[in-house]
């Protein structure tokens, strides 16, 4: 019986099985990130500038660090009710981030 060595079809080299422990580790940090976004009292960050558009809305530009208060109401999914300041208003919620700190 032949062995297969590293590297060849079917049997996955060093490399490889690093590559996937990596990726699965990635996927795991991103998945714990979403999770803590969504708690409230939450910090997290504009990745982009938006003027608000309604009054219920919460205008800031890139790096303001905001507060999430609440995601996901009856009302909106995709927007968070977060605090900036003394303001509050609805949030896209693609529109802000995380700080990652390793």
């Amino acid at each position: 019986m032949l062995r297969q060595k590293a590297g060849y079809p079917g049997c996955p080299g060093t490399k490889a099985v690093k590559r996937l422990l990596l990726l699965l580790f990635i996927f795991i940090m991103i998945a714990d990130v979403e999770i803590q976004m969504q708690k409230p009292g939450a910090t997290v960050f504009a990745a982009f500038d938006l003027s608000a558009e309604n009054t219920d809305e919460l205008s800031f530009t890139v790096g303001d660090e905001l507060t999430v208060m609440q995601c996901k109401d009856d009302v909106e999914l995709e927007w968070w009710w977060c605090r900036l300041g003394q303001f509050t208003g609805y949030v896209p919620q693609n529109l802000i981030a995380v700080s990652l700190h390793f």
